[in-house]
């Protein structure tokens, strides 16, 4: 599932996205799927993190996603800590280890989930 953590680069320019998930498609033979805010406008994301957490959140509820692509990072990722998800995403990752993948703002997100997976 690809999801929009940060800036919305995939609503801002489409064209671009399309080429980069049919590339990616290509080389490793999966399918890509965007989560349900993935494409919205670069305004609308930022005035709406509750909604990025949200799409975080059912990719990894969702048993047909092996996968969870972040379409572009940005540092206002950090305001997902603050919209809910990290209640709820130790009893959702430990039920279901999923492959992520992204740029160097999806590591917060990793070493958050490792720290709070690993504690007591």
């Amino acid at each position: 599932a690809a999801v929009s953590l940060s800036w919305g680069g995939p609503g801002a320019f489409p064209h671009r996205y399309a080429a980069g998930k049919r590339q990616f498609e290509q080389e490793f033979g999966v399918a890509v799927t965007e989560t349900a805010h993935a494409l919205r406008e670069p305004d609308w994301l930022a005035r709406n993190p509750r909604a990025r957490a949200d799409d975080l959140m059912a990719a990894f509820a969702d048993p047909n996603v092996d996968g969870i692509i972040a379409t572009i990072g940005g540092d206002d990722s950090i305001r997902l800590l603050a919209a809910r998800v990290f209640i709820s995403i130790r009893l959702t990752a430990q039920r279901r280890r999923r492959r992520k993948m992204g740029c160097r703002y999806w590591s917060r997100f990793q070493r958050f989930w490792t720290q709070r997976m690993t504690a007591p």
